[in-house]
């Protein structure tokens, strides 16, 4: 879990006191709900955060086991990968002409 991620630059997000929403605006635009732990995962992430620190410092300011924290993430991070939200910087994509 140790490799950096970054939401993709087409995902939007409004933070609320009830969590986190994501608006994916590629194809017909797609909303994903996030609760406010998720929501503070994504937040570290779009500031550089490697997912490992991120799940360390939830751990740390919510005051719960660290391994809890790390592998509810891990199912999220996989999650989002999943559905395009977040990519490794390293992964390139490449567009036709």
């Amino acid at each position: 879990m140790d490799d950096s991620l970054r939401p993709h630059r087409n995902v939007y997000t409004t933070f609320t006191s009830q969590g986190t929403m994501l608006l994916d605006t590629r194809g017909r635009g797609r909303w994903f709900a996030l609760t406010p732990t998720g929501g503070c995962f994504w937040y570290l992430l779009s500031q550089g955060a490697l997912p490992s620190e991120a799940s360390r410092r939830i751990a740390r300011r919510y005051g719960v086991d660290p391994r809890r924290v790390r592998e509810d993430m891990e199912a999220l991070t996989e999650q989002l990968r999943q559905h395009g939200l977040v990519s490794s910087p390293q992964e390139r994509r490449w567009r036709p002409w």
